[in-house]
């Protein structure tokens, strides 16, 4: 007869799982992925480290899993205000807005998330989620288009180039860090850029 785990065994192994990961998230958010190794999870989580393994095939596993969780959260926020009322550009900008106010709220996440030096699969999944935001932006654009607020353009590029230089322009407050008094005019500044950008007038 094959075997079967029982009910509390099932529940045991989610709540081992649950807690390494929440052992991770801990570490990622203090320290960023290179902070991330099956040592310090496994101790912080009161189990030997070859228990990490049971759950986790490898580190890199467990760090693609947790870039995961956190941008998807970012992609649906995202998903989110662009679904809101208003034009193409009133959605934009807001969007762009929340994105900004989030990454700088937990810099050492964002920096992880956006150019932190990563394991290949880890980074495939960075340039997965790229792609998202782009189309999330060229939808944004195609609408715009069609209702006035936003000159035709190549939607493509665009887009693209707002992923781009969002991240771009995250990199270096995210890493260094910012006076909480320089945010307001660090937001607007990204904000407008884009907006320019794509609008070709002055906000």
């Amino acid at each position: 007869m094959a075997y079967r785990e029982t009910a509390q065994i099932k529940a045991r192994k989610s709540a081992t799982r649950a807690k390494l990961f929440d052992s991770a998230r801990e570490l990622l958010l203090s320290g960023g992925f290179a902070s991330v190794q099956i040592e310090p999870v496994a101790r912080r989580s009161g189990v030997a480290t070859g228990t990490v393994y049971s759950y986790f095939d490898s580190r890199a596993a467990l760090c693609r899993e947790l870039f995961v969780h956190y941008t998807q959260r970012e992609v649906e926020n995202l998903r989110g205000q662009f679904s809101t009322s208003g034009s193409a550009v009133q959605r934009l900008e807001r969007g762009l807005q929340s994105f900004i106010d989030r990454a700088l709220i937990r810099p050492t996440l964002a920096y992880a998330l956006i150019a932190e030096p990563v394991d290949p699969i880890v980074e495939r999944e960075r340039l997965r989620y790229r792609e998202q935001y782009a189309q999330f932006y060229m939808q944004l654009i195609r609408e715009g288009i069609a209702e006035g607020t936003i000159p035709d353009q190549h939607v493509s590029i665009s887009a693209h180039a707002l992923v781009g230089t969002i991240a771009e322009s995250l990199i270096k407050p995210a890493h260094a860090g910012v006076a909480e008094s320089e945010l307001p005019e660090l937001k607007t500044a990204i904000v407008q850029f884009c907006l320019r950008a794509i609008t070709g007038a002055n906000p």
